[in-house]
């Protein structure tokens, strides 16, 4: 149908000028975080509120893991928020962090993993690489990016 590869290549230019806007904002974010202290605490007391830098997804669990076995394997990391079996909110994005820095670990004889619990997209959306995954993905990339700002600047 020609109207439908017209308003395909509407949404493609769409997405495309999200994704531009959302790369020329993480550049700026960077530049300015860089230059004033003051904006890079800023920045990351506003990633440190965001559950998407603090909720764990935790894969291969047992069948017979409960919510509190799952909070005392991950306890040590820093203060929970919430926990049910597979996912851990941490109330700081530090704490999960930390807990990254060994994905894997054994709970209950099980060996899992962890990572950073995604927003929810639909098959659709996950298959096409849209603007969506972008956006879903870049909060991740700005908190390691500000945090390596960070680190040369205490350094320097």
């Amino acid at each position: 149908m020609p109207g439908l590869t017209f308003s395909n290549e509407l949404i493609s230019c769409d997405e495309g000028l999200h994704c531009d806007f959302a790369c020329l904002l993480y550049s700026l974010l960077r530049f300015a975080a860089a230059r004033d202290p003051r904006t890079l605490d800023k920045i990351l007391s506003a990633t440190d509120a965001d559950p998407f830098n603090s909720k764990l997804f935790v894969h291969g669990l047992g069948w017979e893991t409960t919510s509190e076995g799952l909070r005392a394997a991950f306890a040590r990391y820093g203060e929970i928020e919430d926990c049910r079996v597979g996912f851990v909110q941490f109330r700081h994005r530090s704490s999960a962090s930390r807990a990254l820095r060994e994905p894997q670990r054994l709970i209950d004889n099980c060996m899992t993993a962890c990572q950073l619990a995604s927003t929810k997209l639909t098959p659709a959306l996950n298959q096409l690489g849209t603007a969506h995954q972008v956006f879903d993905l870049w909060p991740q990339r700005a908190v390691a990016s500000v945090q390596a700002v960070a680190l040369k600047t205490e350094h320097a």
